[in-house]
């Protein structure tokens, strides 16, 4: 969860947004580095979104694709 104290000190992973404004459709599998991660800063990306200008971690993505399963109540 996070805090104000990892909010304050910068760590990895206190930067992510809110559900449902990312779409997880919007991301294409890169085949070359793509620098860290966007949202958690952690993991190297492996997806990116020229139209949300972003690009994502493995553990990111799936984030992503959990929360959209959980709207649409789940996989079908």
């Amino acid at each position: 969860m996070k805090t104000v104290e990892n909010m304050k000190s910068g760590r990895a992973g206190t930067t992510l947004p809110l559900p449902g404004i990312l779409d997880h459709r919007a991301f294409r599998r890169s085949s070359v580095s793509l620098g860290h991660c966007t949202l958690c800063n952690n993991g190297p990306a492996m997806y990116h979104s020229d139209t949300q200008r972003a690009s994502i971690c493995e553990k990111c993505y799936a984030r992503l694709v959990r929360e959209a399963n959980k709207e649409e109540g789940g996989v079908r």
